[in-house]
């Protein structure tokens, strides 16, 4: 997935759809981002910090409680690419099953 965040843009994940992801990644794209820009990935449970640096990127296990911080400049928006590694050795359920197929993946 590619996302562009803009200014006054929120993102909060509170749930995805019951998936059997192990690992999560971002991958920013945005040249010469300064954290007074916003836009920063935040480990909810660690408090822990995550600026976009340009041509870097991010892993984490989910699930994971995280946001990414509210984009406070205008100029330039802030491009990530970002996916999960997906675990298939356990059999899906059928909801599982449709939202994967729902999901696109």
């Amino acid at each position: 997935l590619v996302i562009v965040f803009s200014r006054g843009i929120f993102y909060y994940l509170l749930l995805h759809i019951n998936m059997p992801r192990s690992i999560a990644l971002v991958y920013y794209c945005s040249k010469d981002w300064k954290e007074e820009y916003g836009g920063t990935l935040v480990d909810v449970e660690t408090d822990k910090r995550y600026v976009p640096e340009f041509n870097s990127l991010v892993l984490f296990k989910v699930p994971k409680q995280h946001l990414v911080e509210p984009v406070t400049q205008s100029q330039f928006p802030r491009l990530s690419i970002f996916g999960w590694f997906l675990e298939f050795e356990k059999e899906l359920t059928e909801e599982e099953m449709e939202a994967l197929q729902e999901s696109g993946y």
